[in-house]
């Protein structure tokens, strides 16, 4: 084999040396990348499994809401039925009595109202905090 054979071959060989070489440094800089990847995917599964929690705490939410509108309910036939007292109650005593009850019903009414509308106002703040999230 001439010198020129010999020394085309090695240059042949460097340069083909330098393109693994080179192709090598792309699968680092590609596995790097999918380990980055990966822990963002990782990320993305939890904060999913927080959304996941969060809408249970929401469903959660939402059933007490139903609960105390059924409450509300029963309390506005309660109210209805402590009219119908009213006029059956004769005497002042009877009549100061029921109306003492309705006072309280009133204001265990108000009470409830007022639950019913922050349990309305957490379940709104709820749902933006998912919106916010998603």
């Amino acid at each position: 084999m001439s010198d020129d054979t010999v020394l085309a071959n090695q240059s042949t060989m460097i340069a083909n040396q330098e393109r693994i070489l080179a192709n090598q440094e792309r699968i680092l800089t590609n596995q790097a990348t999918i380990a980055g990847n990966q822990a963002r995917l990782d990320t993305i599964v939890a904060n999913q499994k927080k959304i996941m929690a969060n809408q249970g705490k929401l469903d959660a939410i939402a059933a007490n809401g139903k609960r105390l509108d059924a409450i509300l309910a029963n309390q506005k036939k309660i109210m209805a039925n402590q009219g119908k007292l009213d006029a059956i109650a004769g005497n002042g005593k009877k009549l100061d009595l029921v109306l003492g009850n309705q006072k309280q019903l009133a204001a265990n009414g108000k009470k409830l109202d007022a639950i019913l509308a922050n349990q309305r106002s957490i379940l709104a703040n709820q749902k933006k905090i998912l919106a916010k999230k998603a």
